[in-house]
């Protein structure tokens, strides 16, 4: 992993950057990435496959989307090239049926391995029996080492900016981590079973600020 030092530094001018950027709605400075990125953006779940169901019933496909469209608004302002995998409520497969997950699945693999992207980004919203869990956590594919260079360091900009995160990144076998050899991570954002979680999910502020914290991320680990 890059020097400790290095990291911070880099982190705190972009972190600053990014933040001055946006919360003012104004862009007042520009970072312009040494060389065009591709990120695929993975929003979780869509159509009759909702996911998590919070407390008061949100639905964790629509936050999915939700927070993959802030991302690539932010991240097309940098300068790279997004890509998502869905781009509305729908889910990826034909029809409703036996093994309609496992195709909406393969064409998640194949949108992503045609857009031959620098970093992959899954994003979904957690849920546990325990409704005191709560807080980000980012897993990676513990066999490749970019993956986990990212989620580490993405995990640790989540503790020094989001309330309640995870103590750590976490490794999980899951079929998204492992479409292309690039950097790939799997957000979960929160916890949809807590009900604080699950509307503070729901605030702008909390979703710009979260979204900060991995285009920040990838910018330090990328092209830092």
């Amino acid at each position: 992993m890059r020097n400790q030092i290095i990291f911070v530094t880099i982190f705190v001018a972009l972190f600053s950057a990014i933040y001055i950027c946006y919360n003012g709605g104004q862009a007042v400075q520009s970072y312009s990435p040494r060389s065009s990125l591709t990120v695929v953006l993975d929003a979780g779940h869509g159509g009759i496959d909702v996911g998590a169901v919070g407390k008061n019933g949100t639905l964790e496909s629509d936050l999915n989307l939700k927070y993959c469209k802030t991302l690539k608004s932010m991240m097309e302002e940098y300068g790279m090239n997004v890509v998502m995998t869905r781009e509305d409520e729908g889910g990826l497969y034909s029809e409703y049926k036996n093994g309609f997950k496992m195709e909406d699945m393969r064409k998640r693999r194949e949108i992503v391995q045609n857009a031959n992207p620098d970093v992959v980004i899954s994003i979904h919203m957690n849920k546990f029996a325990v409704s005191s869990s709560r807080g980000a956590q980012v897993f990676y594919d513990d066999e490749m080492q970019s993956g986990k260079e990212l989620a580490m360091v993405m995990q640790q900009v989540f503790i020094d900016n989001l309330p309640y995160a995870r103590k750590e990144a976490k490794m999980a076998d899951l079929y998204m981590l492992k479409c292309v050899s690039s950097p790939s991570v799997l957000i979960e954002c929160g916890y949809l079973s807590n009900v604080e979680e699950e509307a503070l999910l729901q605030q702008q502020d909390y979703i710009n600020n979260l979204c900060y914290c991995i285009l920040a991320s990838v910018l330090a680990v990328i092209e830092g």
